[in-house]
């Protein structure tokens, strides 16, 4: 049965929403636990998703509809949505705010368009919620560049690289 979407002005509707974080984030059932990994109506989640108001979910929910977001991010940079893809990160991080992929993914899509602060301030966040995750750092490495501080984005990259020894980005941008 239909029902009528009651708006929600914190919320916006899918079609401004911000576009996916890079696919170096996925997968969210990995960290997200059984939750994530039950399978998810995709459908139904989009149409639930804008229905509570952050502050009335439970944690577990809140990080179930930001992921449902990051997810709907994800496929609207896939296609190329850049605003709409933009616009899902955004609401992913106001359900979740300590949700790093939706703080990595803004990150990459704000360095794409050339806003390399914004880029930072959200590539910092996510490196902070996932401190030993080398493709964060390499993240943060790149938005600090693009700020340019590259003793800083040199120092985020050898520490990506002292994560994972063999990641061949890490290295390239080592010069190694």
């Amino acid at each position: 049965p239909d029902e009528p979407a009651t708006p929600v002005a914190a919320t916006p509707p899918a079609a401004e929403q911000a576009p996916p974080p890079p696919s170096d984030d996925e997968p969210l059932a990995e960290e997200a636990g059984a939750a994530a990994a039950e399978p998810v109506d995709e459908q139904e989640a989009a149409e639930t998703a804008p229905s509570a108001p952050p502050e009335a979910l439970s944690p577990e929910e809140a990080r179930a509809q930001s992921d449902v977001h990051v997810d709907e991010a994800r496929e609207h940079r896939r296609n190329n949505r850049l605003p709409e893809a933009r616009a899902a990160f955004e609401s992913a991080i106001e359900v979740h705010e300590a949700n790093p992929h939706a703080h990595a993914g803004l990150a990459r899509l704000a360095l794409d368009l050339g806003e390399s602060e914004l880029a930072l301030e959200h590539a910092e966040r996510a490196a902070a919620l996932r401190r030993r995750r080398a493709r964060y750092q390499l993240l943060l490495g790149d938005a600090r560049l693009a700020n340019g501080d590259r003793g800083g984005a040199r120092r985020a990259w050898e520490r990506a690289a002292d994560m994972d020894p063999d990641d061949p980005e890490a290295l390239q941008r080592l010069g190694e």
